[in-house]
């Protein structure tokens, strides 16, 4: 199934809040892969949010693959897509409501380039990850900062919107990417039944 072949009825989202749309539908998804809430304070959960933060890296990769080897425009909204759920992935299991984010978004900064909003946006990221301090080889469990994680992470979201934009996507098409992709995801579930 590829995401340009999804259809998306907009009608039932008219006078809502698109960020709080994400939000919902990526909370929907969390609950139907039975992703167990987490303790900031874990180590198991501490890796979860870490696994989560290089998923998203890796699908920022795959964006730059796709624009320096195909610039394939359904490639890279696909990517873009998969990048998005992994983020609001991990902003939901790190605390956040669509709320936290409101006031910021969307947040066109000057043009720069695919490689430096990557390269901000992954020092931002790992800035955030690199609070959580607890490791399984670790015989006592370290207690996190978790305003300053969060706090950390928060920045990042900025820095994500500089690297989706320097894509030439625009907040718009980033969503329509998202919902494409999460009714994808929505039958890939369903389809296991």
């Amino acid at each position: 199934m590829n995401i340009s072949e999804i259809k998306v009825d907009y009608s039932k989202y008219e006078g809502k809040n698109l960020l709080s749309v994400i939000f919902d539908k990526q909370r929907t998804l969390i609950d139907l892969y039975d992703v167990p809430s987490v303790d900031l304070d874990v180590p198991k959960d501490q890796q979860v949010l870490r696994v989560l933060a290089w998923s998203v890296i890796e699908e920022a990769a795959e964006a730059i693959d796709v624009i320096k080897t195909t610039n394939d425009s359904e490639h890279l909204k696909d990517e873009v897509a998969d990048l998005t759920h992994f983020f609001i992935e991990l902003l939901i299991l790190s605390g956040f409501t669509y709320q936290d984010f409101e006031s910021e978004l969307p947040v066109p900064r000057k043009q720069e380039s695919v490689e430096q909003t990557f390269t901000d946006f992954s020092v931002q990221l790992a800035l955030a990850i690199n609070v959580l301090k607890n490791r399984f080889w670790r015989k006592t469990n370290l207690k996190t900062d978790q305003n300053f994680y969060r706090t950390q992470l928060k920045l990042s979201i900025s820095l994500f919107l500089a690297f989706v934009f320097s894509l030439n996507l625009t907040f718009d098409e980033m969503i329509d990417s998202y919902l494409r992709k999460n009714e994808i995801n929505l039958f890939r579930i369903r389809s296991k039944y």
